[in-house]
């Protein structure tokens, strides 16, 4: 084809006439090298960016790899801190929770110590001890008890200081009351009428001082004792005394109170009918009423107090050795 010369014969078919076009050697030699080098040129680009692009490939590779493990372990992370803040935040409701009930157990921890102090102070007058200053310039204090914001009393900055604070005072009361208390062994005709003896026996479920109620969780003070009992247990006057209040009275239901005299007083709560009404004198070991479930109770019980001049105390430390035995084997 390099060595001929070739002519073209175009014929119109609407004329009828016919040219003849007459096409150069070289005009092949160009065309022919012109489409030669197009196609060793469009190889070499697809064959070096082929290279390029393997080479490229080796390269990246385990970039992709490890953004992709990197991709992962970020979205696991992300996961495991979620589920942390989600603990955390538990956390610290919790232990908001739990600083509440620690701060309302320390005021009503300060109260008491209040409520021992004027007792203790009533008991020097009754034993016949010297008071001090401070003491009696609190004989003039009085009106109803207040929950006070813990950063109210005793002067304290921090619960730790509060804590210490009422654990000193609590050591100095209590050698105080046990001065008092060696004192007034030796004067028995002074407990002649305290209610010394067990109201019933069953199992104690709830004794005196700060507890937690059942219902709705919160702290909050008891001024007595409870025995679980099955209704309709009968309840014994634990000393002689007077009827000052048979009917219903509040949370306690239907409640006894009886006045023994000497600043004495017991109640007797929760329960379903009456033995005796209001006036009546009774003596100790008498069938005043029977156990129930009434006023605010999760169950048949006896709510049981002791108070001296309305201070409550511990009813415990005024029954006697079998009653005492009793609750121990029941609840304690």
């Amino acid at each position: 084809m390099a060595k001929k010369s070739f002519s073209f014969l175009i014929i119109s078919h609407r004329l009828g006439s016919a040219k003849t076009v007459f096409v150069p050697q070289w005009f092949w030699r160009f065309v022919f090298f012109s489409v030669f080098g197009i196609v060793v040129f469009c190889t070499f680009s697809v064959v070096q960016h082929l290279t390029y692009f393997s080479r490229l490939k080796r390269i990246v590779e385990p970039t992709l790899a490890e953004n992709n493990m990197l991709r992962e372990e970020k979205k696991n992370f992300e996961a495991k801190t979620a589920g942390l803040h989600q603990q955390i935040a538990q956390l610290n409701d919790q232990l908001l929770r739990e600083r509440k009930t620690h701060r309302q157990s320390l005021s009503f921890l300060n109260g008491q110590l209040s409520s021992l102090k004027r007792f203790s102070t009533k008991l020097k007058i009754l034993s016949g001890f010297k008071l001090s200053a401070e003491e009696c310039d609190s004989l003039g204090m009085g009106g109803p008890a207040m929950n006070l914001d813990m950063t109210d009393f005793l002067e304290a900055k921090t619960i730790a200081e509060m804590e210490d604070n009422l654990r000193r005072e609590m050591r100095e009361q209590y050698g105080e009351f046990q001065e008092i208390w060696d004192y007034l062994e030796t004067k028995k005709s002074l407990l002649g009428d305290t209610p010394e003896l067990a109201p019933l026996f069953g199992k104690l479920t709830s004794k005196f001082g700060a507890r937690r109620w059942k219902r709705s969780r919160h702290t909050e003070g008891h001024a007595g004792i409870d025995i679980a009992v099955p209704r309709g247990t009968a309840v014994l006057a634990t000393a002689d005394g007077v009827a000052t209040w048979v009917g219903w009275k509040g949370d306690y239901g239907n409640l006894i109170e009886l006045d023994h005299g000497n600043d004495y007083t017991t109640r007797y709560g929760h329960l379903s009918r009456f033995n005796i009404k209001t006036g009546d004198r009774v003596r100790k070991g008498e069938i005043i009423g029977y156990s129930g479930n009434t006023g605010r109770s999760t169950g048949p019980h006896l709510h049981y107090e002791v108070r001296i001049s309305e201070i409550p105390v511990d009813p415990i430390r005024y029954l006697k050795k079998r009653g005492n035995s009793e609750a121990s084997q029941n609840g304690e």
